[in-house]
């Protein structure tokens, strides 16, 4: 559909399918899918019209009608905004019940990489009672009561590889019960509870995406380039530095004019808090990619936790 003219497109449906509409929208030109999408209902309504007119036992053999008839203008697309990719994902799992023109989760692939140590697929390969970390979005969530009145939940946590139960008890509830909504991309660190067809994860932390640069991170290293570093660069970086103070160890990696490196670790009063602000800002000041980022691996809390759900009761 590249101009309203080729609403025409429309006219093969039978249906007021909102559906297959959208496919057609979303294969033929999602550069304006906002735009086509207001106008959806006039779009069919003006399929539909075109489908009668050819039915019309008065057509011609060449097209034509015998009599006049008034000629049907086809929708204009309005000037609006194109939607940002993630509101056109949300209406394609709302219209076609799965995702057609790309993942939500696209968007989180290094960083989950980098912080995950299991996927829907390989979490089978873990050790039971092992440390898991897993990402995804959350996609359906069942909460009860326990016996004592304590919400707890059992969550289904979806990936590009396929889906994890994780089971969330009251404790750990109460931390992430505003995270516990569908199409939410979260990270969840627990145990692995293994069964003899499944593996679930019993949640010890539960946390957005967004935030797992500063929870997780273990270190954080700056790269500086020694042959583009003026003199007044490196005071610069210190009191921008001091402006983001927090609990990750940080070590400055000096490259010379000769690539040789040389490492430093800073004193522990220049600890730093990481996330995406401190990566902004200084990669902004030293004009290239300057910032990585090391996390800590996946861990159990001191008492390894040791609950499960089994048979529809809580064990441990």
């Amino acid at each position: 559909l590249r101009a309203p003219s080729d609403f025409s497109e429309l006219a093969s449906l039978h249906t007021r399918s909102c559906r297959s509409a959208y496919v057609i929208l979303c294969t033929s030109d999602p550069s304006s899918l906002s735009q086509m999408m207001a106008v959806l209902e006039e779009a069919l309504d003006y399929g539909q019209r075109i489908q009668r007119e050819k039915a019309d036992p008065q057509m011609g053999l060449f097209g034509t009608h015998e009599t006049a008839a008034p000629e049907i203008n086809a929708p204009g697309l309005p000037d609006i905004t194109e939607w940002e990719p993630r509101q056109a994902l949300a209406l394609e799992k709302e219209a076609l019940g799965f995702y057609l023109s790309g993942h939500p989760l696209n968007r989180y692939e290094d960083m989950m990489a980098k912080f995950i140590n299991a996927n829907a697929v390989s979490i089978r390969e873990i050790a039971d009672k092992a440390a898991v970390r897993i990402g995804g979005l959350i996609s359906g969530v069942r909460s009860l009561r326990t016996k004592r009145g304590d919400l707890m939940a059992f969550v289904q946590l979806e990936d590009l590889q396929g889906m994890v139960e994780i089971i969330v008890f009251p404790d750990t509830y109460a931390d992430c019960e505003t995270l516990l909504v569908v199409d939410t991309p979260v990270f969840v660190q627990g145990q692995a509870q293994k069964e003899e067809n499944a593996v679930r994860v019993v949640a010890e932390e539960i946390i957005d995406m967004e935030h797992a640069e500063e929870v997780w991170t273990a270190s954080v290293h700056i790269t500086l380039d020694m042959a583009r570093a003026s003199r007044e660069l490196l005071p610069d970086l210190q009191h921008l530095l001091a402006r983001h103070t927090g609990t990750c160890r940080t070590f400055l990696h000096l490259i010379d004019e000769n690539r040789t490196e040389t490492i430093i670790a800073a004193d522990d009063t220049l600890r730093l808090k990481a996330g995406a602000q401190l990566n902004r800002d200084v990669n902004g000041l030293l004009g290239y990619a300057a910032v990585e980022t090391r996390c800590t691996p996946a861990t159990l809390a001191a008492n390894g936790n040791g609950r499960s759900w089994r048979g529809g009761k809580r064990a441990g």
